[in-house]
C-alpha cells in the first residue's frame, strides 16, 4: 500500500512539471496561498518539527505558522492591573482603575473604561530589573541594539502574544514578569526564565500569568475566579496580530516608566485583593494604605469594612485592604490558611511592630514612613480624627 502510494505521488508531480511555466519555480507551485483551505492537505503542507527540509522548504511553509516556538501546555494563572508592574511604575494610572475580575459582564471591569488595551498577560523573564540588562537579552529573537540596549529599555514590554486554549485564540500584550512560586528574593533571579520563555526550557508553575479579560475571551473566566488550566502561547509580530477586542483600545507601550509620576496619586477605590506580589506595591507609600486584620464572622471588622468605604465616598485618598482569617469579606471565597500569618507577618515587618496578645479587628494605618496601630472597633468620627492626625488627604 505504501509503495502505490508513493507511485501516485511521483505520477501527480510528473503531471503538474508538464503544466508550469517556465517562469514559475517549484516553490511558487507548492506554497499555499493565504488563507487558503488546503483540507485534507494540511498535514501534507506542514513538516514534523526540527526536520530537515533542505530545497523543499517552500513546498511545506504555510501562510500563517508563527516564527517563534509554540509553549504547549502550560499553566495559566490570572492576575489584573492593581498597581505597578515589571516595566511600569505607573500601570493603575495609565490603565485608568483596578482591572478586577469581579462582576465584570464584558471585556471591561465595573463602572470602567480602560485607558489600555486589557488584553495582557505576564511571563517569567525580564531583560533588564534593577541590576541592570540581563546577560541574554540580546538573544530575544527581534532584539534591536539601536532600539533596546541600555539598562532603561526593554524588548519586551508591549510584545504581541498569540494564547490558545482549545479552539479559542486569543492576542494579548505582555506588560508584567511573572515571579515565580519559591524562587529566590532577588528580582532578577525570579525573572530570569530565559530558557523557557525563549528557548526548549520546562515551563515553570505557572507558566503564564493571564488578564481577567484574556482568561474570560479563552473561556476560563468562572464569575471572576479564574479555572487554573493549560494553554499554548508564543511570540506573534505585530503584522500578524488579527482585528479582535484587543485592538479596540490603546495599546500598552514598549517604554520603560521606573520613576512614580510627579502628580497627586489617586488611591484605588473599594477594598483591593491582597497577593504576596502585590503587597509592597500597596505599601510604597504611593498613597495611604489602611490595612485591616480581622473576620468575617466580627461584627466590629464589618462595621469597620464600612466605614472605611464611607470615607473613601467622602473623598478621602487612600487604599485599604482587609485580610481575614477565614473568608474574603466581599466574595466569601475560602482562603487558605497560610494566607493570613503570611501577610501578617509581611505587614507587622514593614512598620515594624513587633507586640504580641492581639485582638480583632487590628488595624494598621500606613503613610510613608509614618504607621499607627489601633486595635478594636473604630467608628467613623474616630477615623475621620485619624486620618488627619496622619495628614491624609482628600482627593482634588
Amino acid at each position: 500500500m505504501l509503495r502505490l502510494s508513493k507511485m501516485l505521488l511521483i505520477l501527480v508531480l510528473l503531471s503538474l512539471a508538464t503544466n508550469v511555466d517556465a517562469d514559475e519555480s517549484w516553490e511558487q507551485l507548492f506554497t499555499p496561498e493565504p488563507k487558503q483551505d488546503l483540507g485534507g492537505l494540511k498535514g501534507f503542507f506542514t513538516p514534523t518539527p526540527n526536520q530537515d527540509l533542505g530545497g523543499l522548504k517552500g513546498f511545506f511553509e504555510q501562510s500563517g505558522t508563527s516564527k517563534y516556538r509554540v509553549h504547549s501546555k502550560v499553566l495559566a494563572t490570572q492576575f489584573y492591573v492593581q498597581g505597578a508592574v515589571a516595566w511600569d511604575v505607573d500601570a493603575l494610572k495609565r490603565f485608568g482603575c483596578i482591572d478586577s475580575p469581579y462582576g465584570r459582564v464584558s471585556d471591561n471591569p465595573p463602572d470602567c473604561t480602560p485607558r489600555r488595551n486589557p488584553f495582557y498577560l505576564a511571563l517569567p523573564y525580564s531583560d533588564i530589573g534593577p541590576d541592570g540588562e540581563d546577560s541574554n537579552k540580546s538573544k530575544i529573537p527581534w532584539y534591536n541594539k539601536t532600539k533596546h540596549s541600555g539598562k532603561n529599555r526593554t524588548a519586551l514590554k508591549g510584545r504581541w502574544v498569540e494564547v490558545t486554549h482549545g479552539s479559542r485564540k486569543v492576542y494579548a500584550q505582555l506588560i508584567d514578569c511573572l515571579p515565580v512560586s519559591g524562587s529566590e528574593s532577588s528580582w532578577n533571579k525570579q525573572c530570569n526564565h530565559f530558557n523557557y520563555v525563549f528557548g526548549d526550557g520546562k515551563p515553570t508553575y505557572p507558566g503564564i500569568d493571564i488578564s481577567p479579560s484574556t482568561s474570560r475571551y479563552l473561556g476560563l473566566y468562572k464569575g471572576g475566579y479564574h479555572s487554573d488550566d493549560h494553554v499554548s502561547w508564543t511570540f506573534v509580530d505585530d503584522e500578524d496580530v488579527p482585528y479582535g477586542p484587543w485592538k479596540k483600545y490603546p495599546a500598552w507601550d514598549n517604554n520603560v516608566y521606573w520613576t512614580p509620576s510627579p502628580y497627586f496619586s489617586h488611591a484605588p477605590k473599594g477594598k483591593i485583593e491582597l497577593t504576596p506580589n502585590n503587597l509592597s506595591i500597596l505599601l510604597a507609600g504611593k498613597y495611604p494604605v489602611v490595612v485591616t486584620f480581622g473576620a468575617t464572622s466580627c461584627p466590629p471588622c464589618r462595621a469597620l469594612r464600612k466605614s472605611l468605604s464611607t470615607l473613601q465616598k467622602e473623598g478621602w485618598n487612600f487604599a485599604f485592604v482587609t485580610v481575614t482569617g477565614d473568608r474574603d469579606p466581599l466574595t466569601g471565597e475560602k482562603i487558605a490558611n497560610w494566607l493570613y500569618p503570611t501577610f501578617d507577618k509581611a505587614v507587622r515587618d514593614i512598620v515594624g511592630d513587633k507586640r504580641k496578645g492581639d485582638g480583632i479587628p487590628r488595624t494598621y494605618f500606613i503613610k510613608t514612613s509614618r504607621s499607627h496601630r489601633q486595635i478594636g472597633g473604630i467608628d467613623t468620627g474616630d477615623l475621620r480624627g485619624i486620618f488627619r492626625a496622619m495628614k491624609f488627604r482628600k482627593n482634588p
